[in-house]
């Protein structure tokens, strides 16, 4: 087969995965010093070459003896977490490296990691207090750096798969009961982002998704009378990255859902249509009545010129209800919570339901929200009585 330009040496083993070989120094004999890169495609390895010729044609290159847990962390995240992720992720993969990762076992040569390193790390996580979900996001994440060392030929082998995780919980959802819904609707009537809290509770919205509805997406069901809301568009802070990888500032920053199953649309009913009209033309009013200090950008819910709403402020304004309201501190997820338990009371089709709240499967929807109660337990059981009486 022909070689590619600067590719060096490129063949099939005889066990099927490919090789490429490359020069990357001389040995003190004067010998060509050669690193193998191994992959299941031809393509994997070749541009597995590539990238060490340009970082040796930089003169970055470092020999996998010498590369540390730490130096090889930053290149990942560099070279394949940063131009291939959501920024979200990008986010959440940068605090484990900094706050988890680095601390404990930045310095060991990366060819010296072994899994009781990891063993020791991960238990000395849970004693300190860090849930196994996190324990277990931890390892998923050097699961995925270390698995990208050994494409590249770094690593002979990826220990994440060697070491013994904790076991994880169920997630236990929080949610209003009726009477605590109440009381919340009551003390969130006349907020200012009162509608806004309403829209959660109606619809299953998530946090990103209610501020970056903007009136474009509101739009007439072409089959009935009702509106349909589309939900395409995110809105969140979230930390800012220069080229190299280093930290920037965060930002407000525009998205899309985090899943293909996120973009959706939801059918709206008559009251939250009338309510939503009703705030659009009371907007109207106080965006005359500012005039220039206005700045228009479409969104549904904004700030007092127009903006989009800053997220803490959001949850602050949201804490600020649940005190009126007498109700204990909560996040902002307890209305999405809420909306799926009163839509699967009310015997909603748990497809549809999934389909509502954006989730990519029926099984996440069940296992949330779908637990029998006790009374409906009995009751299912009372039917068997006659094979026995």
């Amino acid at each position: 087969m022909k070689r590619g330009q600067n590719e060096g040496t490129i063949r099939q083993r005889p066990d099927g995965r490919w090789e490429a070989r490359v020069t990357v120094g001389r040995n003190p004999n004067g010998s060509q010093k050669q690193r193998s890169f191994y992959g299941r495609t031809r393509k994997e390895v070749h541009e597995a070459a590539i990238a060490a010729q340009n970082d040796l044609n930089n003169g970055v290159y470092t020999s996998p003896s010498k590369m540390t847990v730490g130096e090889w962390l930053d290149v990942w995240f560099r070279e394949y977490v940063l131009p291939l992720k959501r920024p979200s992720t990008a986010r959440g993969y940068d605090d484990i490296i900094t706050l988890h990762l680095k601390p404990e076992l930045g310095t060991t040569p990366l060819r010296e990691l072994r899994p009781e390193h990891l063993q020791a790390l991960y238990n000395q996580k849970i004693r300190g207090g860090l849930s196994p979900r996190t324990v277990q996001h931890i390892n998923a994440m050097l699961n995925a750096a270390l698995g990208q060392a050994l494409k590249n030929g770094l690593l002979t082998q990826n220990i994440c798969r060697l070491v013994a995780l904790p076991k994880v919980e169920p997630k236990k959802i929080s949610f209003f009961t009726r009477e605590e819904q109440r009381l919340f609707l009551e003390a969130a009537a006349d907020h200012p982002l009162g509608l806004a809290f309403e829209m959660c509770l109606a619809t299953g919205l998530r946090q990103s998704e209610l501020l970056g509805l903007r009136w474009s997406d509101l739009q007439t069901d072409g089959q009935t009378d009702g509106k349909i809301l589309r939900v395409n568009n995110t809105i969140m802070r979230q930390r800012t990255f220069r080229s190299d990888g280093k930290r920037g500032r965060t930002a407000i920053v525009e998205g899309r859902p985090k899943t293909t199953a996120g973009v959706r649309e939801i059918p709206l009913s008559p009251l939250v249509c009338a309510k939503l009209e009703a705030h659009r033309r009371r907007r109207l009013e106080y965006r005359l009545s500012i005039g220039e200090l206005w700045n228009e950008t479409g969104f549904i819910f904004t700030s007092e010129v127009g903006t989009p709403i800053e997220p803490r402020r959001l949850l602050k304004m949201f804490h600020a209800v649940l005190m009126k309201a007498g109700l204990k501190k909560a996040g902002l997820h307890t209305l999405r919570h809420t909306f799926a338990t009163r839509a699967v009371e009310a015997g909603m089709n748990i497809k549809i339901l999934s389909t509502v709240l954006g989730h990519k499967d029926i099984a996440t929807t069940l296992n949330l929200y779908v637990h029998a109660s006790d009374q409906e337990k009995q009751s299912e059981m009372k039917k068997l009585d006659f094979l026995f009486f």
